[in-house]
């Protein structure tokens, strides 16, 4: 594990994934591309987004559907952000 800090770009790009991952991805992609950002904190940034967007699929889950469609839901959501978050910690960005 390099460097595991976020800048206030990458904090942004997180936040942002409350709403939509896929947007703030591709915010980090780009920022990463034209070397705004290092590649590395790119990544972490697309994960805390996917983790916040995760979040939000959770309470909407909970929310529209009561806690038997959430425990439904929850489990796989919960496994594709610690497969995520494995490589990324992993260092396979």
């Amino acid at each position: 594990m390099d460097d595991l800090t976020v800048s206030i770009p990458g904090l942004g790009i997180a936040l942002a994934g409350f709403a939509d991952a896929h947007s703030s991805a591709a915010s980090a992609a780009n920022l990463a591309v034209t070397d705004a950002l290092p590649l590395r904190t790119a990544a972490l940034a697309v994960l805390l987004a996917f983790a916040a967007n995760s979040v939000t699929k959770a309470v909407v889950a909970w929310v529209t559907g009561g806690p038997a469609f959430a425990l439904r839901v929850v489990p796989s959501v919960v496994l594709m952000l610690v497969a995520a978050a494995g490589g990324v910690l992993a260092g396979h960005v």
